[in-house]
């Protein structure tokens, strides 16, 4: 399990268990759309803590394998990096520069 604060725990929890949920492909068609559609449900400042907690999410000492399980057993993620081909960071370094787009 990674280790996050309690604090960051509950927003990766809530934005990942919500927005990537079992049928998560059933609301959007991409995880760039899910991240634009929780945007569009959030203020700045959810945005602004989610973006910190997946950053530090990002800090860990763990493998890519370790990070991606943490994703889907602790913070109840249904989409996994690894099936689309990516790694794990590098996906959520792109959830992180969409956060930090201006909004439209």
């Amino acid at each position: 399990m990674t280790k996050v604060q309690e604090d960051d725990r509950v927003l990766l929890k809530q934005f990942f268990a919500a927005y990537f949920h079992q049928d998560w492909d059933c609301d959007s068609e991409t995880p760039a759309a899910v991240v634009a559609l929780y945007m569009s449900h959030s203020t700045m400042d959810e945005i602004d803590r989610l973006k910190g907690a997946i950053l530090r999410l990002m800090a860990c000492d763990c493998d890519d394998a370790e990070l991606e399980e943490s994703l889907y057993r602790d913070f109840g993620c249904f989409f996994l990096p690894s099936g689309a081909g990516l790694n794990v960071k590098e996906w959520l370094q792109s959830i992180v520069t969409i956060l930090s787009a201006k909004p439209q």
